[in-house]
C-alpha cells in the first residue's frame, strides 16, 4: 500500500490488477483510494488517471469526511448527532430502554466499551426511526393507496453505500440506520424516494419528475445527506 498526497490530503493508495477494460477509481473512505487497472496498463497511465480525477477525489473525500463526522458515535460524555442536533451521550445500566431528551441521549447499557455502545445505539436508532417512519408515512401511503398498490413493510439496518432500498414485488423497504443522524426531512426524502419506486421502477426523468412534484426541495434534502451543504 502506497501513500499519496493530493492538495495537502493524504491517501493510502491500493492498485489492483484485474481483468478489466478500463481504469476504475474508488474511495473506500475519506483517506483510502483504490484503483483497479487492466494488466496491460502502465504505472504512468495510472498516475495520469489519478491526477485527471484529482478534483473529484478531493470533493468526494470531503463529503465522506463530513458524513463520518456527523455519523460518529462519540465517547460517553461527548456529543452525538441525532436528527441533526448534537446531544450529550450518556449511559444508564438501570434503564430497560434508551431514552432521549432535548440535550441528552441516554443509552440503556452497562458497559462503555465501543462494541456495547454501538449495539445499544443501533437498538435506539431502530426504535426511533420506526416511530418517525410511522409519523411520516401516511402521506406516502395515501399516494400508493390512490394508485391501488399495497403498502410496504419496513426494516432497518446499517448500510455502507445506500440510504435506502426497496424490493417492489415483496413490498419491502429497507432504511439505513445512519439516517438517525440527519434532520427528519432527510429521512422523509429517502422514504418518498423508495415509495416512488413502487410507481416508477427506475431513475428516469419521469421518476424524478414525480419526486420533485411532491417534494420540491428534494434536491436540498439529498444534498444535506450527501454532505454537499
Amino acid at each position: 500500500m502506497e501513500q499519496l498526497m493530493l492538495q495537502g490530503n493524504r491517501f493510502s493508495l491500493t492498485i489492483q490488477r484485474k481483468a478489466v477494460k478500463h481504469l476504475i477509481l474508488r474511495l473506500k473512505s475519506d483517506s483510502e483510494l483504490t484503483v483497479s487497472a487492466p494488466y496491460f496498463c502502465s504505472r504512468r497511465d495510472i498516475d495520469q488517471f489519478i491526477l485527471s480525477r484529482e478534483a473529484w477525489i478531493i470533493q468526494r473525500a470531503q463529503r465522506l469526511r463530513h458524513q463520518r463526522q456527523v455519523q460518529q458515535l462519540s465517547a460517553v460524555g461527548q456529543t452525538v448527532t441525532i436528527y441533526g442536533k448534537a446531544r450529550r451521550l450518556e449511559t444508564d445500566g438501570t434503564l430497560k430502554r434508551s431514552r432521549m431528551d432535548a440535550e441528552r441521549l441516554i443509552l440503556a447499557v452497562k458497559s462503555q466499551d465501543a462494541a456495547a455502545l454501538q449495539q445499544a445505539f443501533d437498538r435506539f436508532a431502530r426504535q426511533s426511526l420506526q416511530q418517525e417512519v410511522q409519523r411520516l408515512r401516511p402521506r406516502w401511503d395515501d399516494v400508493l393507496m390512490k394508485a391501488g398498490l399495497p403498502l410496504p413493510v419496513f426494516r432497518f439496518r446499517r448500510m455502507s453505500s445506500r440510504w435506502g432500498s426497496c424490493v417492489v414485488n415483496r413490498q419491502k423497504i429497507t432504511l439505513n440506520l445512519k439516517l438517525i443522524h440527519y434532520p427528519s426531512g432527510c429521512l422523509d426524502a429517502v422514504l418518498w424516494h423508495e415509495y416512488a419506486h413502487f410507481l416508477v421502477q427506475d431513475h428516469s426523468a419521469r421518476f424524478y419528475a414525480l419526486i420533485h412534484e411532491a417534494m420540491p426541495d428534494y434536491a436540498a434534502r439529498k444534498a444535506l445527506l450527501d454532505g454537499k451543504m
